[in-house]
C-alpha cells in the first residue's frame, strides 16, 4: 500500500485544501481564525476554548495547551488537557491572534467564550458553514467540527512528519511512545518548516 493509502485510512474523512478553503469562506472573519487555529493546532474545540491569551509566547512563537473544557455532571468544568503540549503557531496565523497576554481569553469573539463559544461555534457557525458547501464540496457529506484533527494529522503526514510526532500534536501519544516523544513540544527541529506548510494549506502565504 502506498503511503497516500495509509494516509487516508489512518485519518478518513479529512478534508482536502479546497474543501477546507471553501467551508471558512463561508464564515465572519473572526470565527475563520478560530478555524485556523484549530486546523493547524490540531487542539479538541475545548482546548482552544479554554486558553488564555497568557498561553502565547510571542518571543517563540507558541502556545500551550494545558487545559480543556469536559462535560460535567452539573454542566462544563475546566479540566486539565488529556496532553499538555505546545504547538508552534505560523507566524502569519500567530499575527492574526490576540497576543494582549493580560489574562483574557484567548478566543472571545462577538462576546463568546468559554464552553458558550463552543456550542456557538459548532451549530451556529461550523454546522451553517458546512451545509452551503456540502454538495459541491463535500459529496453531501456533513463532517463535524472534529474532522479539523483529522484534517491536521492528514497534512501533517503529507508533509512528512513521523506518525509519532503526529500523534504528540494531536495530543494523543500512545502509552508505548511517551518515552521518545516529548509531552511539552510536538513539531521539533522541522516545526517552522511544517507550519509553514499547514499556513500554505489554509490559504496564508508561506514565510520562508
Amino acid at each position: 500500500m502506498n503511503a497516500m493509502g495509509d494516509n487516508t485510512l489512518r485519518f478518513p474523512g479529512a478534508l482536502n485544501t479546497l474543501q477546507y478553503q471553501g467551508i471558512t469562506e463561508q464564515m465572519p472573519p473572526p470565527w475563520r481564525v478560530l478555524t485556523d487555529f484549530l486546523v493547524i493546532s490540531g487542539a479538541r474545540l475545548g482546548e482552544a476554548a479554554a486558553l488564555a491569551d497568557t498561553a502565547l509566547d510571542p518571543a517563540r512563537g507558541t502556545v500551550r495547551i494545558e487545559r480543556t473544557w469536559r462535560p460535567g455532571p452539573g454542566g462544563w468544568v475546566l479540566a486539565p488537557a488529556m496532553c499538555p503540549r505546545t504547538i508552534v503557531v505560523p507566524q502569519n496565523l500567530f499575527n492574526r491572534l490576540n497576543v494582549d497576554n493580560v489574562g483574557g481569553k484567548l478566543f472571545r469573539i462577538e462576546g463568546a467564550c468559554g464552553p458558550g463559544l463552543m456550542t456557538r461555534y459548532a451549530r451556529r457557525i461550523w454546522r451553517p458553514a458546512v451545509l452551503a458547501v456540502a454538495d459541491e464540496l463535500l459529496g453531501g457529506r456533513r463532517p463535524p467540527v472534529a474532522v479539523l484533527r483529522t484534517t491536521c494529522g492528514l497534512w501533517l503526514a503529507e508533509a512528512g512528519v513521523p506518525w509519532p510526532v503526529i500523534a504528540a500534536h494531536l495530543g494523543y501519544p500512545p502509552p508505548v511512545l511517551r518515552s521518545r516523544v516529548a509531552s511539552d513540544t510536538t513539531l521539533g527541529s522541522g516545526s517552522r518548516r511544517w507550519g509553514q506548510h499547514l499556513d500554505g494549506r489554509i490559504g496564508g502565504q508561506a514565510v520562508e
